[in-house]
């Protein structure tokens, strides 16, 4: 199945390409949030890279603390199977108090 992943990459990549070569030689204006100002005349391929670069930069920081609160849910899921296993493993080797009694499965009233 990675194949597929890899081949449906591998066309957008292309298309990018192709579609960035068809644009070649554009100009677009980067404006901030002041709309009266000049801006920043960008060549197209360029302000697509850095709009690219802004999206893997945001999906980094967001997958980057999402892994540090799986990592720590994970190790706190691990402590506690320690301690249920150290506690099971007690209760193993607890000795037994008096005879067993079987135990009914509906109370006596």
């Amino acid at each position: 199945m990675w194949y597929v992943k890899v081949f449906l990459v591998f066309v957008v990549v292309i298309l990018v390409l192709l579609f960035a070569l068809a644009n070649r030689g554009q100009e677009v204006v980067i404006r901030g949030l002041d709309r009266n100002g000049g801006g920043y005349a960008l060549d197209f391929v360029l302000a697509l890279f850095l709009a690219f670069a802004v999206g893997v930069l945001t999906f980094f920081l967001i997958s980057l603390f999402r892994e540090v609160r799986l990592r720590r849910r994970c190790a706190k899921l691990e402590r506690d199977v320690h301690r249920l296993r150290m506690e099971l493993d007690a209760l193993r080797t607890a000795p037994l108090e008096g005879p067993l009694e079987a135990v009914d499965a509906a109370p006596q009233e």
